[in-house]
């Protein structure tokens, strides 16, 4: 009995350890602060101080509608979506491309934080159409 009351709780911790991590959390969180905050907001809502000021509204990660993907329709976009979307900017809009000055290990970073905003979104991957 004790035994199993034991790995009952080993299994339960480690479910409880699996949650996904706070934006804030992640390693590319600096690089989020520094280039997409303004715009995007702290809580990824795209209500950012500079929001007002863009061309287009900010995106809002948390709701997770994205426009530019490989994805089915209502599929998460893949990485490489969002990958593009801030290697390259958006047309049209206030998004700059950020290819210029950040590596595809920054990159990927920046899609971590993104992802972050909608985990439940992200725990489901589609396969690119």
């Amino acid at each position: 009995m004790r035994a199993a009351l034991a790995a009952a709780f080993v299994v339960a911790l480690g479910a409880a350890g699996s949650a996904a991590p706070a934006p804030r959390d992640l390693p590319g969180w600096p690089l989020y602060d520094r280039l997409c905050l303004a715009c995007h907001g702290a809580a990824g809502d795209g209500h950012g101080p500079a929001a007002p000021f863009t061309q287009g509204q900010p995106r809002a990660f948390t709701g997770g509608a994205f426009r530019w993907r490989s994805t089915p329709i209502g599929a998460p976009p893949a990485a490489a979506d969002l990958q593009g979307a801030i290697r390259f900017g958006v047309p049209g809009t206030s998004m700059p491309g950020f290819g210029a000055i950040l590596d595809d290990a920054s990159l990927g970073q920046l899609v971590d934080v993104v992802e972050a905003f909608a985990p439940d979104l992200f725990a489901r991957r589609a396969a690119p159409v």
